[in-house]
């Protein structure tokens, strides 16, 4: 079975979120139900937008784990 190719990342988020930095990480919400597209959308920008800062190797993989996951449940799929 082929691999199925996975989307930009930027084609996943919101027009207005391309290229926005956000300073402080969204807080966990308490509720699983609370994760709506909009929300992962939210979480995605902050991740793309914190893999750019300098970063330590270890934190830089932990953001790719994070947006690897992010980026399958907005394209459907399941991390």
């Amino acid at each position: 079975m082929a691999p199925t190719a996975r989307a930009d990342t930027r084609t996943l988020l919101p027009p207005e979120g391309n290229g926005q930095e956000i300073e402080e990480p969204f807080k966990p919400e308490d509720d699983l139900d609370k994760y709506d597209r909009k929300r992962l959308q939210k979480g995605l920008s902050y991740i793309n937008g914190a893999t750019k800062r300098k970063i330590t190797p270890r934190m830089q993989q932990f953001l790719t784990f994070y947006q690897d996951a992010y980026k399958s449940v907005l394209d459907g799929g399941i991390p």
